[in-house]
């Protein structure tokens, strides 16, 4: 894995990946910046709750798993005065017919994402809720008034 960043101007900067893909960071006109882009700390944590998502569409499919729609967001905690962050709160949620297997899948996704790895490594505490919705499945009314017929 590689990265690079290549400063733009005032406190923005082009990050860059090594496999063509590029994205700008910088920080908010509150703190100086120009608000072009995430800042680099809010990048590692829209980096989490991608990495939830990521991990738990392969997991699903492993396991032959299917779901309707995944969402995880995720928000932090940080000590007062500081940039320290001390927790980090979220929710993943997964709309599917099988609540069992949803939460099968979650368990085993919340022990394999490497950038959560890295966090409670860090000393980072990471809460991450479950909440299972079942896929409802509109008829149409037309077969709705064909069946009454």
């Amino acid at each position: 894995m590689k990265a690079k960043s290549v400063w733009i101007k005032n406190t923005m900067s082009v990050l860059t990946n090594g496999r063509n893909h590029s994205l700008v960071v910088d920080l908010p006109g509150v703190k100086g910046g120009d608000d072009l882009g995430p800042s680099a700390l809010e990048l590692i944590f829209m980096g989490l709750s991608g990495c939830v998502t990521t991990i738990y569409s392969i997991v699903a499919k492993k396991h032959g798993f299917e779901f309707e729609k995944l969402r995880c967001s995720v928000e932090t905690i940080e000590e007062e005065g500081t940039t320290k962050i001390l927790e980090v709160n979220g929710c993943i949620e997964v709309w599917s017919n099988d609540e069992k297997m949803a939460l099968r899948i979650w368990k085993q996704t919340k022990n394999s994402c490497p950038v959560a790895n890295i966090l409670k490594a860090a000393g980072i505490k990471i809460n991450i809720k479950f909440k299972h919705s079942p896929v409802i499945v509109e008829v149409p009314i037309s077969i709705v008034n064909e069946t009454k017929t």
